[in-house]
């Protein structure tokens, strides 16, 4: 007589011993890295089925001129028009382009001990999946600085310069009243040029983060309302009307010297440097005095090929099975002129 013998990982109990066990895998890492990645949704988004880039359209703005009596608006009258009743809208395109494939991975050496401990399973799911969500924040925030660095487009787009967007005001971005007035001052500047309300994002560090929380007139109720966060609770959701991200993404030193093969693959430049998302050594200086990103999500794209997705292949000669996951994705600046960022002139970040 054969003992019976589960096996957990077949389908009805036939077929390959580990199906199902490769199905859970890749479905926990697809939620894990959703949960953790906070960039992604703050900025234009475009997935490709095929071809290695994507274009987006900038336009300019249009004038307006009241009108004389009987003259043409086309200024095809003797002496030509008056007034400049017909304007030449400015337009061109940004292209973005996809990266090479992202990949994080293990080598698992004994499969079975990889099955029968689930626990330890979901370690594996959840390192795999914080290496690609980590990546993907620290370009987004790169891309992000870069577009804060950068000289807005000709007057046909913007009126605003690199000069106007940096703000000095500041020496302490640990003081929840320093970065609560950076985001008054900005909201300020966005509306004087038209940056849309919607959509605004102060991206800031944790150090940040919970000075704007520890500051009672932001959260108070008479004030703010009463879903603007909680004292008790260190929780702060907007200030200026800038809805508040935390994250560790954003750079704090020069990353161009010495980059070597770090940036084989990236096929955008939002810095202009040549080193990818890596912040630029001219700029070293200025990464160390970053206190925060004020922005819009017209400033930056990233477009997507290739979703997260996972695969999972035994080495006879290894006696083990390689986990890989992968995407592939690309960000690049669209409008610089819909971030601003905060100059630390001494004090802390």
């Amino acid at each position: 007589m054969v003992t019976p013998i589960t096996r957990p990982g077949q389908t009805n109990g036939a077929g390959a011993d580990d199906a199902q066990f490769l199905r859970l895998f890749s479905n926990e890492v697809l939620t894990a890295f959703h949960q953790k990645n906070k960039l992604m949704p703050f900025g234009r988004v475009r997935t490709l089925t095929n071809g290695k880039s994507a274009t987006f359209p900038v336009t300019g703005t249009a004038g307006t001129a009241y009108h004389e009596v009987g003259e043409s608006v086309f200024g095809t009258d003797d002496g030509g028009a008056t007034r400049p009743y017909l304007s030449a809208i400015l337009s061109k395109e940004r292209e973005i382009h996809v990266d090479d494939e992202l990949l994080s991975g293990t080598f698992v050496p004994s499969i079975d001990h990889l099955k029968n401990h689930w626990d330890e399973r979901s370690i594996y799911v959840n390192e795999i999946a914080t290496a690609l969500a980590d990546k993907a924040d620290n370009n987004i925030a790169r891309t992000l600085f870069a577009a804060a660095l950068a000289d807005p487009d000709d007057t046909g787009f913007s009126s605003m310069a690199a000069a106007d967007k940096v703000n000095t005001s500041y020496t302490d971005a640990t003081v929840g009243a320093s970065v609560a007035g950076f985001a008054f001052d900005t909201a300020q500047l966005f509306d004087e040029n038209n940056i849309p309300e919607d959509g605004r994002i102060l991206l800031v560090r944790p150090s940040q983060y919970y000075a704007l929380a520890a500051e009672t007139d932001l959260v108070n109720r008479d004030w703010g309302g009463a879903g603007n966060g909680s004292y008790p609770d260190a929780q702060i959701l907007k200030v200026a009307g800038f809805t508040i991200i935390m994250s560790n993404s954003l750079p704090n030193s020069d990353e161009e010297t010495g980059v070597g093969t770090s940036m084989d693959g990236v096929r955008n430049d939002p810095f202009g440097t040549g080193a990818g998302y890596a912040a630029p050594a001219a700029a070293a200086s200025v990464a160390t005095q970053l206190g925060a990103i004020a922005f819009q999500t017209e400033a930056i794209g990233s477009v997507k090929m290739k979703e997260l997705s996972t695969e999972s292949e035994y080495f006879m000669e290894r006696r083990g099975h390689l986990l890989l996951s992968s995407y592939m994705m690309g960000h690049d600046v669209l409008r610089a002129e819909c971030a601003a960022w905060m100059k630390v002139t001494a004090g802390n970040i």
